[in-house]
Order: C-alpha cells, then structure tokens, then sequence
C-alpha cells in the first residue's frame, strides 16, 4: 500500500511540474508571439480564437533542427568560411587533361559493359519472377499467396540497400579483387529487384479477361500467359528495361570507389591524389557518354510507346 501511495505521490509531482512548466513556457510564447484579437459576436459574446498550431510546430522543428546540428556539430561559420575553397575546385576541373583520354575511355567502355550487361541478367530473371507473384494471376490458392507475399517482402528488402551495398558485400563475401565481375553481378541484382516489382504492379492491374478464357479451355496459366498477358506487357517491359540501363549507367560510375570496376576506380584515384585536371577529364566523358545513352534510350523507347 505504501508503494502505491509513493507512486501515486510522484505521478502527482510529476503531472504538476510538467503543468508549471508548460504554463511558463506558454506565458514566454504568449510574451513573444501575442495572441489574437478577441472576436466579438453579434450577440455580444466575446471570443478567444485559439493561437495557430503552425506556431507551436514551427517551435518544435526549430527545436528539433539545433538538437540535430549539436549532434552533427555542423557548424555554418565553417561553411562559409572554407566556401571559397570551390572556386579552385572548379577552376582546375573545368579544364580537363585530355592526354588522359586514352585511359579514361578504356574505363567508360568497361562501366558500359558492366551496366549492360548487368541489366540484361537483371532484366532476364525479372520476367519470370513477376509471373509467379502477381496476385491476379494466382490468387485461387492460399499457398500461393503465401509465397507470393515471402517473395514480395525479399524483393523490398533487397530495395533496401543500394547497388554500392552490394558491390561491397560481393567483394567481401564471394569474389574479392573481381572488379567488373562484381560490378555486373552488383547491377544484376539492384535491376532484378527495381524491374521485378515495376513487372508485377503492372501485370497486376491488368484486365485478365483474355487469360481467363484462354485458361477456361484447360491449358496451363503459363500458356495463358505466354499468349494473352505477355504480348501486352513486352513493349512495357522492353522500356522499364531501358530505364533501369539509364540508371544503372550512372550508378555504375561509382562502382569502382569499392573496387567493383568501371570508371570510379580512376576517378576515386585522380580525385584523392589532388588531379583533379584528370578527374575533370573523366566527367567530361562521363557526362557525354551518359547524355548519349539517354538520348538513344529516350528514342527507343518512344518507339515503343
């Protein structure tokens, strides 16, 4: 009994302070923030409005944004003060070192490869897979729903992490020193997860109209789907591949910075060594290179649409 009291006693204590406090901190907000004019009804009656909410949340993220920058010990004097470091930056790397070009090319052609075919294998294992778990397809059975569901949670937990991620995690695990092989099996895996799910959302709002009465003469959901599903979905597939290339092409480029191949192995090189007249070379390239991928994919797939 005398515990409970106790309890009671400081709950009590407790729900006072708190009050005490928050009636201080209301009086510092009323200081600063004045509340609003008291409206007066036709009938004479004075009303209070009540303060904005917006004010009390504008204190709180302003509350919470000087915790994070104490934590982080972020500091914008330092900012401003070694800003000025970006114009020698920018200086040296807008003036690219094209003696450097044989090089870097040689690296281009290899992130290329690395992207291409890493998104083909990607590509190829995505198609299956998205039949075998879109719900339309096989919701007549529990079991298979359930299994749909397993595999639906692995796929986004392989969204989860990025292609660098896995990059790291082959080079430790299975092929350390590989370079491109990691690289390509890396790509392989993040296009597998991304198109696997764009293939299955899609087929999953479809009209099965045509699959179900190909299916009702007693031929197998496979070649139900193989003749009513998959002429439909072969020029979205087509371009959800070609997109996933165009991002793959640009994730690629920073393989190399954990030594899984491709252009990021030199360009981590030039950039820690202070040449950065190199690294200039190396975006310029890059960034021709990614434009013109992008321009050939962008008309590929109009043809499709």
């Amino acid at each position: 009994m005398r515990k409970t009291s106790s309890s009671k006693n400081e709950s009590k204590s407790f729900k006072q302070s708190f009050l005490k406090n928050w009636k201080s901190v209301a009086s510092v907000i009323d200081r600063i923030l004045p509340k609003p004019k008291q409206v007066v009804l036709a009938d004479g009656t004075k009303v209070d409005p009540p303060r904005s909410t917006s004010i009390y949340v504008s204190i709180i993220l302003l509350i919470i944004i000087l915790y994070f920058v104490n934590i982080t010990e972020f500091n914008i004097i330092l900012l401003f003060k070694n800003f000025t470091n970006i114009f020698e930056f920018t200086s040296r790397i807008f003036k690219p070192d094209f003696s450097y070009y044989p090089e870097v090319i040689l690296k281009v052609i290899e992130t290329i490869r690395m992207a291409l075919l890493g998104t083909f294998v990607g590509a190829i294992a995505s198609l299956p897979v998205a039949y075998f778990i879109s719900a339309n397809l096989h919701k007549d059975t529990k079991v298979a729903m359930f299994f749909i569901n397993i595999v639906k949670a692995s796929l986004s937990l392989l969204r989860t992490f990025p292609m660098l991620v896995y990059a790291q995690i082959i080079l430790l695990l299975f092929a350390a020193g590989s370079g491109p092989l990691t690289g390509t099996i890396a790509v392989s895996i993040f296009t597998f997860s991304i198109l696997t799910k764009m293939l299955y959302e899609y087929i999953e709002t479809l009209d099965l109209g045509a699959f179900e009465a190909i299916e009702s003469t007693g031929v197998t959901k496979l070649k139900a789907f193989t003749t009513a599903i998959l002429p439909e979905i072969i020029s979205v597939y087509y371009s959800y591949s070609l997109y996933c290339f165009d991002i793959n092409i640009r994730h690629s480029t920073i393989l190399g910075y954990v030594g899984a191949g491709g252009i990021g192995v030199i360009l981590k090189r030039t950039l820690q060594s202070d040449n950065y007249e190199q690294s200039g070379m190396i975006l310029l390239v890059v960034f021709v290179a990614i434009l013109s991928i992008e321009a050939v994919s962008k008309a590929i797939r109009r043809r499709l649409a």
